[in-house]
Formats: C-alpha cells, sequence, structure tokens
C-alpha cells in the first residue's frame, strides 16, 4: 500500500516539474543542460518513474523553485505544542487581578464627582447632576 500512495506522489511531482518547465517555454534538453542532469533522467521524472533525490533537487534549483523545499519536512525545533502553550500565556490586553474584581463586585462605584446628596453619602451610585 505504501509502494502505491509514493507512486502516486512521484507521479504528481513528475507532472508538476513538467508544467511548470512548460510554463516556462523551456526544452528538455534545456533544463537538463542547466541542471546538470541527463535528459534521459529529467524524462523519467517527467513521466513519474522517478529518480534520484540529488537530481530533483537539481531540477528544482534550475527551475528557481528550491526556496519551498523546507516546508517538505517540519523543523524539528518548531513544537506546535510549545507553541500553543506559549499563545495561551500570551497576554492580549490587561485586566484586573481576581481580588480587584472581587471586592469591586462587592462594592459598587460611587461616582458622586462632589455631591453631598443623601443618596451618595449612604453609598448609592448617583449620576451626579441630581439636584440636592
Amino acid at each position: 500500500m505504501t509502494n502505491s500512495t509514493s507512486t502516486k506522489h512521484i507521479q504528481e511531482l513528475g507532472d508538476q516539474l513538467e508544467r511548470n518547465r512548460l510554463l516556462r517555454n523551456i526544452p528538455q534538453t534545456e533544463l537538463a543542460q542547466m541542471a546538470g542532469i541527463s535528459t534521459r533522467t529529467l524524462r523519467r521524472f517527467e513521466s513519474g518513474e522517478g529518480g534520484s533525490l540529488d537530481s530533483f533537487v537539481r531540477l528544482l534549483m534550475a527551475l528557481g523553485i528550491d526556496g519551498n523545499l523546507s516546508t517538505l519536512i517540519p523543523d524539528a525545533a518548531v513544537r506546535p505544542m510549545e507553541r500553543a502553550r506559549q499563545s495561551k500565556t500570551e497576554r492580549l490586553r490587561a485586566s484586573r487581578s481576581k481580588k480587584a474584581k472581587t471586592n469591586s463586585a462587592q462594592k459598587a462605584p460611587q461616582r458622586n464627582h462632589g455631591s453631598t446628596s443623601k443618596s451618595a453619602r449612604s453609598g448609592k451610585w448617583v449620576w451626579g447632576d441630581e439636584e440636592s
């Protein structure tokens, strides 16, 4: 089963190589020469028969698409779980401490703006524009 899957991937890569070559209007002989491989090796790649990894990388370099190679194998130094943990601890905004939250929930804010009305002295919240 693994063999049929790898064959499928090799054929798809060969098709993509051929499409890239044709899109750039480069003949097989010219691309093979640019890559430093034989024309027969290029034909094998494009037909999905495969070849060496060195020849494959040379072809990618000749086409100018070797920059995408780093995405084939993820960087072992980057661990997704560690990134997930870091993102949880990364602050997006400030908040009050839990102690301040419980105290503020028990006390209603008094905003009387200097008003000395009876409701302000009793601890009830007032707008401040009430008449005394």
